[in-house]
This record gives structure tokens, sequence and C-alpha cells, in this order.
């Protein structure tokens, strides 16, 4: 086993505070940031072990108050004990320790994924190559507790998928942040000798004002009470046109069913009650 975050000298960063490094760290690369999956995603699975150790204080509580007979109180802590001992060993083996050797890292070059104990497996993507970053929040479980999986995708090969991801949209926003303030390293223009071909290159290269873009149409664009759910920050030269939502019979589709029997028991227990 090997641990892919070791300590560092005391570099302060304006995010992290202390500077973290890890295997494979270039000379000039810097960590934004460093996320483990969220830590309700490592407690709930430990539920057996949770209640083996609460029944067993309570049989220990017991004893000790007098209220539960001393064979009875022996006879039921050896088994809860062991038990206990099991689903902590079960926990820790197949929880814990993955848990604690899966890092979701964000440097100001790239985005780096690394999971395993023995055989790591680590995957990373430039920042330049990034396309698509999406967060994902499949179910209304994950949605409540605040965690979820985010996506990031580039023109080519397979996606960086960080599952179990404590506050996606932050992360999510981390990474885009990471990206702009990112510069790509401009390769050398190439030496033109001919100097009637170099200044039509010249000429070509001068950018040109864009003209102005109209406005989306303001049936489209609507000032909405979830709009805070775009957690991106947009450059100082970037102008918003319009948001377009989904129309809302995307949402009453889905809601059908549940609106049915929600429907349907009002319904029986207004009869019931008459």
């Amino acid at each position: 086993m090997h641990s892919p975050i070791s300590a560092a000298p005391p570099h302060p960063h304006p995010l992290l505070g202390r500077q973290p490094t890890f295997r494979g760290q270039q000379a000039d690369e810097v960590v934004v940031a460093l996320r483990r999956p969220a830590l309700l995603a490592l407690l709930l699975p430990g539920w057996p072990l949770w209640l083996g150790m609460l029944l067993l204080g309570g049989v220990v509580l017991g004893q000790t108050s007098g209220g539960l007979p001393g064979p009875v109180a022996a006879t039921l802590s050896v088994p809860l004990a062991l038990v206990t001992l099991a689903s902590l060993f079960h926990w820790a083996v197949t929880h814990a320790l993955p848990w604690w050797f899966r890092l979701g890292i964000v440097t100001n070059q790239r985005i780096i994924f690394s999971s395993g104990i023995i055989r790591a497996r680590v995957a990373d993507l430039p920042l330049e190559t990034i396309q698509v970053v999406e967060v994902v929040q499949p179910n209304l479980i994950e949605t409540l507790l605040g965690y979820g999986r985010v996506k990031v995708a580039s023109g080519g090969g397979d996606p960086l998928i960080f599952t179990q991801i404590a506050r996606p949209r932050a992360f999510a926003a981390t990474i885009t942040d990471a990206q702009g303030q990112h510069a790509a390293p401009r390769r050398p223009s190439p030496r033109v000798d001919d100097t009637t071909l170099h200044g039509v290159l010249e000429r070509m290269g001068q950018g040109e004002t864009l003209p102005p873009m109209p406005t989306l149409d303001p049936r489209l664009t609507r000032d909405w009470p979830l709009r805070h759910a775009l957690a991106l920050k947009l450059p100082a030269d970037e102008i918003v046109l319009g948001m377009v939502s989904r129309h809302w019979w995307a949402l009453a589709a889905r809601a059908g069913g549940p609106l049915a029997l929600i429907v349907g028991a009002a319904l029986v227990a207004l009869v019931g009650g008459w």
C-alpha cells in the first residue's frame, strides 16, 4: 500500500492553507483542490457496525445499572462483540480503506483521479482538453444528503467520473475556475522568410470585432427562482444573452405517477371520512 498524498513544506495556498503533494507531481504544478468521497458515503454502509456497537453498549449499560442479570448480559455480550468485530473488519476493508485511497485532485494544469490500494489506478485530463463538466445527482437521497457525481469529459477518450463527491457543484465550479485561469502553452510561430507571405499571415492573424449578438426572446428568458443552480463564474468579457429551461411538461410527465397516487389517497381519505 502507498499513500498517494504526502505532507509537503508549508507553502500556503489561498484555497487549502497547507499545500499537499502527490506522486508524479510536476515541478511547476500546484494543487488547487483535493477531494475524497463524502463522509456520509463512508458512514452509511457501516450501519451494521454502528448497530452492533449500540446494542453492545446497551447490554453493558444494562449490566452495570443492574437492570440486566449478569448471566444474561454475558450470554448476549459475547456474540454481540464478535459480530461487532466482524462488522468492523468488513467495513474497514471494503469501505474505509478504498475511501481513503480514492482521490480527486485539481491542479493548475490537470484533473487527476486516483483509486486503489495495492494496484492503484490513476487517470488524468489536462485542463486545456476539458470540454464538459457535468454534475449528476441521480436520486433524491443524494440530493438531500448533499453529494453526487461529477463527470469531466474531453474531446476523446474515457471521461473522469468522481462519484459520491460532497458539494458536487462547488467541486465542478473549482474545475471550471482552474480551467479558466489556466493558460495553455503557446507554440512558437513558424518563421516565414517571404515578406509577402509574412504580411498575408499577419493580416489573417489580426482579430476582428465581432458583431453584437441579438438577445433571446424574452419569453424564453425567465428570471426564475432556481437561477442560482447554475454555479458558473463568467469571464469579464462574457455576456449572458438568456437562459432557456425545459418545458414544465417535462416535470409533469415524470411526476404524473406520484401525483396520481397522492390524489387517489386523498380521495380515499375523503370518502372514508364521509
